[in-house]
């Protein structure tokens, strides 16, 4: 518990061992929690989905941890590694889950691309349909211009965990 502390140092490490292990069990009885800075929740697919070109395949019935940024402002890139190897320990926990993914803007995605995700040009159609809807011309787009693409940005499970715990073992 104190590796996982340590790892989400700039969110957590105010928060007790027993607050830490509540938010963790409730990721995994399908509530949502916080990671450092992004909000986790454990699915299960309901539809098959597949992008031949990068390799992105889940049918339905398969687990995956989806991830989605909390705060919107001044994030730094110590944060995000630091949330990451938070994730990482928890799903090195649930053997079940495939990928660690999102739905997100072009942006976004080109950002977290340089932390090893794989962008998918085809996201899921419930979760383009509702970002289209919900934040059609928002600071969330682009300096307010209404947003770009929406992509898939995924990882399988394996390799997230080799990247953000190197000494771990899967």
């Amino acid at each position: 518990m104190e590796r996982i502390k340590r790892a989400v140092k700039d969110k957590t490490a105010a928060i007790s061992d027993g607050d830490l292990r509540r938010r963790l069990l409730s990721i995994s009885r399908g509530y949502r929690s916080d990671i450092g800075v992004f909000f986790v929740d454990d699915n299960v697919s309901k539809v098959a989905w597949a992008d031949p070109e990068t390799g992105f395949a889940i049918e339905p019935g398969e687990a995956f941890a989806e991830m989605h940024l909390l705060v919107d402002a001044n994030i730094v890139r110590r944060e995000i590694l630091d949330s990451f190897v938070g994730i990482a320990y928890y799903i090195k926990s649930r053997d079940d889950i495939k990928y660690v993914l999102t739905t997100t803007y072009k942006k976004m995605a080109q950002l977290m691309s340089h932390f090893g995700f794989t962008l998918s040009a085809r996201p899921y159609p419930k979760d383009e349909k509702y970002m289209r809807y919900a934040y059609p011309e928002t600071s969330r787009g682009i300096a307010g211009k209404p947003i770009e693409d929406v992509f898939l940005i995924f990882q399988e499970r394996d390799q997230f965990i080799k990247r953000f715990l190197p000494c771990e073992v899967v």
